[in-house]
């Protein structure tokens, strides 16, 4: 097993190049915010690899379910203007706009 790295880089992070190989690692990945370091020679390496991969994959987990969810709200705001429109233009009347908006709040 060799030495690696887990490097995460996201918008309005700046980036440094890291040297990580089996007997050498440049300072700047010791130094790097957004790097993690996992020496081969360690017996604790597999668990703290495990544990970040575990903690990385559960924040995109939810962060894509929160995206979702936002979607939807932001979707079902627009609906409910559009049907806003509807009833003021005299298309709806407001029991029609009553049912539709209790679907969309459902």
């Amino acid at each position: 097993m060799a030495n690696g790295y887990l490097k995460i880089i996201v918008g309005g992070t700046s980036e440094t190049n890291a040297k990580v190989g089996l007997f050498s690692s440049s300072m700047d990945s010791a130094k790097d915010p957004n790097t993690v370091i996992f020496r081969a020679f360690k017996k604790s390496t597999s668990q703290a690899y495990n544990e970040v991969h575990q903690l990385i994959m559960g924040k995109l987990k939810l962060s894509k379910s929160q995206a979702t969810s936002d979607n939807v709200k932001n979707s079902n705001l627009d609906e409910l203007k559009k049907l806003g429109e509807l009833l003021n233009s005299g298309v709806l009347t407001k029991s029609e706009f009553e049912k539709e908006k209790e679907k969309l709040l459902a």
